[in-house]
């Protein structure tokens, strides 16, 4: 996954470098396990190296400014994952890892 982050912070620095102010620094062990237990799930591994790196994004305009979809946090993760779940169970094995501002 650090791999896919570097190839990100690479683009990041040549066409959007704005967008590194909106990401938040990695989650801790204890708030990827947090948020597993919350979920009654254990997270994929990519998903947990990610985190790890960036625990999502502040608020709009998104990773790239304008119409991009902003990172979750794992805090958002666990809201969302809970009202999918509360209204259709059929969610459970879902996890939303970014919205795009219009309810998605």
């Amino acid at each position: 996954m650090h791999g896919i982050w570097k190839r990100i912070h690479a683009w990041l620095d040549a066409n959007a470098p704005k967008g590194y102010g909106q990401l938040r620094s990695g989650a801790s062990v204890e708030a990827i396990q947090v948020a597993e237990d919350a979920m009654g799930m254990i997270l994929p591994d990519d998903m947990k190296a990610s985190c790890d790196i960036h625990d999502g994004q502040f608020d709009e305009p998104g990773l790239i400014g304008g119409e991009g979809w902003c990172l979750m946090s794992l805090q958002e993760i666990v809201d969302h994952w809970g009202r999918w779940t509360r209204d259709d169970s059929m969610y459970r094995h879902c996890v939303p890892v970014a919205w795009g501002g219009v309810g998605d």
